[in-house]
Formats: C-alpha cells, sequence, structure tokens
C-alpha cells in the first residue's frame, strides 16, 4: 500500500471513531432539521399570507405598483437566480474545507453549511412575497416559492450525506469532491 493511501485509511478510520461519540452528531443533525422545518415553515407562512390576501383584496393587483412592473419582475428574479448559484458556490466551498478527519471540526463545517444554505433557500420565497405583494403577480411568487422548497429539500441536513462526508466520502451528488 502507498504510503498515501494508508495516510487516507488512517483518516477513514479516525473520522469513524470520533463519530462513534454520536450524541454531538445527533445533536448537531437535529439542530439543523430543526432550522429546516423553521424553514418550511416560514415559506408556508408566506403561501398562507398570499392566499389571505388575493381572497381579502379580491380582485388583488398589489399595494405600491412600480412604474416599471417587468424591470421590476424581472430584478426579483435576477436576484433569485443569483441567491440559487450563490447558495450552491458557498455550500460548495464549505463542503471543501480540509477537516483532517476531526469528526468535530467536521460537524462545525456541516452545520454552518446547513444554516447559511437553508437561509439562502428562503430567500427566493421572500423575494416572490414582495413582487405579490407589490404588483399582486401571485404566479410569479408560487415559481419562487417552488425554487424555495426545492431548494430547502436539496439541503435538509440528511444523517447519510453527514456520516459519508465525515468519512471522508463524499456523497454522490457532490461535483469535485476531492479534497
Amino acid at each position: 500500500m502507498v504510503q498515501g493511501e494508508a495516510e487516507l485509511k488512517d483518516k477513514k478510520e479516525s473520522g469513524k471513531r470520533d463519530m462513534d461519540d454520536r450524541p454531538e452528531f445527533e445533536k448537531k443533525i437535529a439542530a439543523g432539521r430543526v432550522i429546516g422545518a423553521a424553514v418550511l415553515a416560514s415559506i408556508g407562512i408566506c403561501v398562507l399570507l398570499a392566499v389571505w390576501i388575493q381572497a381579502r383584496f379580491r380582485p388583488f393587483f398589489g399595494f405600491a405598483r412600480p412604474a416599471d412592473v417587468q424591470a421590476f419582475r424581472g430584478a426579483l428574479f435576477a436576484a433569485s437566480i443569483i441567491l440559487v448559484i450563490l447558495n450552491r458556490v458557498i455550500n460548495g466551498r464549505l463542503l471543501k474545507a480540509p477537516f483532517e478527519g476531526d469528526a468535530r471540526k467536521g460537524l462545525r463545517i456541516l452545520f454552518l453549511a446547513a444554516v447559511i444554505s437553508l437561509g439562502l433557500a428562503e430567500l427566493p420565497a421572500i423575494l416572490g412575497l414582495v413582487l405579490f405583494l407589490t404588483c399582486g403577480l401571485s404566479s410569479d411568487f408560487i415559481a419562487l416559492a417552488f425554487v424555495s422548497l426545492v431548494l430547502v429539500f436539496m439541503y435538509f441536513p440528511r444523517p447519510t450525506s453527514w456520516e459519508s462526508y465525515l468519512a471522508l466520502k463524499p456523497p454522490s451528488c457532490r461535483i469535485g469532491g476531492n479534497r
């Protein structure tokens, strides 16, 4: 066996030994899941608010219609696209940070990545709500809320993904998982 392979094997085994102490792992994954559930609840509240406003003020054309609706709409959609890309870039960079088989450091990285990714995942729905409240465009709100839901499900903390990351085996969905 080559020396580099032996070091990698030792790191993997060290990560597994560190994860035998599961309480810290369980605590972090549970906290990440609570944050994910809170983001889902927030998106749900936005949807309920939009439905209530649309029913209460029928027909609803928005509270403060901008002079150029299409430009405003384009700007918010562009911001949402930028947020999706930014989310992917930040998540990827965080997960490429070396942790040398130290499970505690790996858990901190995973938790930070989950919190940031889930927070960014919520923003397209909020931008959609702003678009709905200003212009009354419910279909645009629904589209952006759907984008947020997809992002939340993509970045929701999963024990199997976290365990494979800590064992220095990147999940199959990661591109360029070499650290």
